[in-house]
């Protein structure tokens, strides 16, 4: 998913996504001088706050999701005396827990 060139469903997804996390606990971490959260939460959860049904259709749609926000979410700043490049998203897991659910840690 290049941020440039987004499809509007995906775009859609990131915002809830964003939407989402920003009231859920994070830990802070960093990647050299750029610092990031980092969040765990639930897919099932993230399903039920977009108000879609648990099935394996929608599970599979957001797992996608998630593994194409993490490859190909790049933003690139440039200028006349700087350039940087930037992976919005740098780290994305998924596994299930114990209790069978899938979770994500981004």
């Amino acid at each position: 998913m290049n941020l440039n060139s987004i499809d509007s469903i995906n775009f859609l997804t990131l915002l809830q996504f964003l939407t989402y996390v920003q009231n859920l606990d994070y830990q802070t971490d960093s990647l050299g001088t750029t610092y990031y959260r980092k969040v765990n939460f639930r897919i099932q959860d993230f399903l039920n706050y977009k108000k879609e049904s648990n099935n394996y259709y929608q599970l599979k749609k957001v797992l996608l999701f998630f593994e194409q926000l993490q490859k190909n979410s790049l933003v690139k700043i440039f200028s006349d005396t700087n350039y940087r490049s930037l992976v919005t998203i740098p780290e994305v897991n998924l596994r299930k827990d114990e209790q069978k659910f899938w979770v994500a840690e981004v």
